[in-house]
């Protein structure tokens, strides 16, 4: 997992005159060229390559794993809130192994005015046992009103200064349920506030069932998915899906896809 997403939440620094290295340092190739013909030879006039140094965290992450009622049991269309712990977990621990700040919260709703966010792991803490343990004590519970997760997960990272990247990632059955939230109104609510993460240059992943519902579908539409259980077999194909993630405006990676 960790080789998978190392592409996508780490980039490289590349370091000038250096003695070896894929890219040609352009201004000290020149250099080179104006100080031979100036009749100078320079001890280090080989080092006219870029070489890669270290890597710098690319990515901010905020994950949000739903633990409503629906999440209790094995039902069609549902995915099991351990089975939503379980790929939360491998995701937490390598964005842990590379240094990439994520935090993870639990959601569930009972009615509009609770809404329910539980903190499981802030960006300046470790993926340690305490995190795990508040990942595995999350209790099935209440219902979805998936918009006010998403529109917390987009504030998260509106707040932090983020190195590059940013990512919602949402381990959900994908169906918006709440009193006086449902059927058009509630994927409407969904859809807007996916449309704010866009706006907001936050990418939103969405970690679903193998064969999800119809309205869960209407929510997320192209929104970058990946069946739950193909983030423990296909991790190249998670990290595809995480790289269509928006860079910031004004980013230099901004027409990155």
């Amino acid at each position: 997992m960790r080789k998978a997403l190392a592409p996508v939440a780490l980039g490289l620094r590349l370091r000038s005159r250096s003695g070896s290295g894929a890219e040609l340092d352009l201004d000290s190739a020149i250099r080179r060229e104006v100080d031979l013909r100036a009749g100078w030879q320079d001890p280090a006039a080989d080092r006219i390559w870029r070489s890669p140094i270290r890597a710098l965290p690319e990515l901010s992450v905020v994950s949000i794993l739903d633990h409503s009622g629906s999440t209790g049991g094995v039902t069609s269309g549902n995915v099991p809130r351990a089975d939503l712990a379980t790929t939360a977990a491998l995701l937490l621990a390598a964005f842990d192994s590379l240094g990439t700040p994520s935090a993870a919260f639990g959601f569930r709703s009972y009615g509009r005015t609770r809404v329910v966010m539980t903190p499981l792991k802030l960006e300046d803490q470790r993926f340690d046992h305490r995190a795990r343990r508040a990942l595995a004590g999350l209790e099935p519970g209440g219902f979805t009103r998936l918009g006010a997760a998403i529109r917390f997960a987009t504030a998260r990272l509106d707040d932090c200064r983020s190195p590059v990247r940013r990512l919602i990632i949402l381990h959900s059955d994908g169906y918006p349920f709440d009193d006086g939230y449902e059927m058009s109104y509630a994927v409407a609510d969904t859809r807007a506030a996916v449309a704010e993460a866009a706006r907001a240059h936050c990418g939103l992943l969405w970690i679903r069932p193998r064969r999800p519902d119809e309205t869960a579908l209407r929510c997320f539409g192209d929104t970058p998915q990946v069946a739950a259980e193909d983030v423990v077999t296909s991790p190249a194909a998670l990290a595809s899906e995480m790289a269509r993630a928006p860079a910031p405006a004004g980013s230099r990676h901004q027409t990155r896809g």
